[in-house]
């Protein structure tokens, strides 16, 4: 059956993903350049494959903020990179190496920033001077030279408070915040989560072998790698403004999304939020960054905006760079979520982790095979007739998380 659609049309593509740190683990940044239309069809749906063009623009990359405070101000420079191209390690082989990075302000004073690792350049705690301006100043291996505009000091007020609603489909994280002076109006949010969980299954044995009836005792496992524990940072972009509110006042504003049925808060559950202040230009950017990344992919939505931030390359205006760099200090706040918080949530991964039962027949064979964990010994009366051995993966939570609770957990 044929029916009259709408569709839309994109033209010759150009796709970059890039390597920003802080999202590049969970969404890939993409940047579509297109040129094309929407247009009206007439004919039968049929399946749609618009021709990529896949340049590797190795266009710069600069996320981080000029901390105005009493923290260290963290730069980290890095490249774009071909959408079908797999790295290994996508924070060492996208980042930019042995450049020069320097903060300046409008009296000509200077500060610069020490390069670390993986593209990251740190400089201590600078207490600037809230009342100059400031702009970041980075020059390339290859010459290049980049320059931020002045950019004037916007420090976070507190957090009041960090909380979460719940509902059906899983729980919301938000934030309570407010400038009594009414000076502050865009805000934005970013956070690193931290969570314990455990495997699907427990297995304290490492070993047992098939001798038929009378087997040998199975061996028993010195530590356990039932519980773990994971880390993460910022997957989305969080923002709110309160320009059309009479008060300089969130409620509820959300910062994160959990579903229901996430291993995050099958156990327990932590999460530092971490605020920051933006000027209207810098809100404007990272809501379009925000569109670029998590609004693109249905004929519904809008098409991607241009990706214009405050860094430009002076040597050669023709160069492209991605990034916005803000100045101002960071508000930070945590808290603890834990699965009795939270009743009704169900995280099942023994749904996708199964068991496979072996029959002990006196074969010498040992156990577990190579890639499983045993889950249980089979007994009848007082000897071992067989066992129930599982996949890595559902056994063993160091296969995705770490032993050692994080130093701020409790």
């Amino acid at each position: 059956m044929c029916r009259l659609y709408f569709k839309r049309h994109y033209g010759p593509s150009i796709f970059l993903v890039t390597a920003m740190s802080k999202y590049a683990k969970h969404i890939k940044y993409l940047l579509l350049l297109l040129s094309g239309t929407s247009f009206l069809l007439t004919t039968c749906k049929k399946p749609f494959s618009p021709e990529v063009v896949n340049v590797d623009a190795k266009i710069l990359v600069v996320e981080g903020l000029i901390n105005s405070g009493a923290d260290s101000t963290i730069i980290r420079l890095s490249r774009t990179g071909k959408i079908d191209t797999y790295y290994p390690n996508n924070a060492i082989a996208n980042s930019e190496f042995k450049a020069t990075v320097t903060i300046e302000d409008d009296q000509n004073t200077s500060y610069p920033l020490k390069e670390t690792v993986n593209g990251r350049y740190i400089a201590p705690p600078l207490n600037l001077n809230a009342a100059r301006n400031y702009r970041l100043r980075i020059k390339t291996a290859d010459g290049q030279v980049y320059l931020s505009d002045y950019e004037q000091v916007k420090p976070s007020p507190p957090i009041d408070s960090v909380g979460f609603k719940t509902n059906d489909q899983g729980l919301t994280v938000y934030v309570n915040a407010h400038d009594a002076a009414n000076n502050t109006r865009y805000y934005r949010w970013e956070y690193e989560e931290a969570w314990q969980f455990h495997a699907a299954y427990d297995s304290p044995y490492t070993g047992i072998c098939d001798n038929g009836p009378g087997s040998n005792p199975p061996i028993g496992r010195q530590q356990s790698l039932y519980t773990c524990f994971r880390e993460d940072v910022s997957s989305s972009i969080a923002l709110a403004s309160t320009v059309k509110l009479e008060q300089d006042v969130l409620y509820q504003a959300p910062v994160i999304f959990i579903p229901a049925s996430s291993e995050k808060i099958s156990v327990r559950y932590s999460v530092l939020v971490k605020q920051y202040v933006l000027t209207k230009a810098a809100y404007e950017f990272w809501t379009n960054l925000k569109k670029n990344t998590e609004s693109l992919g249905s004929i519904f939505d809008a098409q991607p905006a241009n990706m214009t931030g405050n860094i430009h390359c002076v040597s050669d205006p023709s160069k492209q760079v991605i990034g916005y760099a803000s100045v101002g200090t960071v508000q930070r706040k945590r808290i603890f979520i834990d699965k009795t918080d939270v009743r009704g949530f169900v995280y099942k991964p023994e749904l996708v982790c199964g068991l496979q039962p072996i029959e002990f027949k006196g074969t010498k064979k040992c156990y577990p095979t190579p890639g499983n964990f045993i889950v249980d010994i089979i007994y009848s009366g007082s000897d071992v007739t067989g066992i129930t051995q599982t996949s890595a993966p559902c056994a063993d939570c160091t296969t995705r998380g770490k032993l050692a609770a994080p130093p701020f957990w409790r």
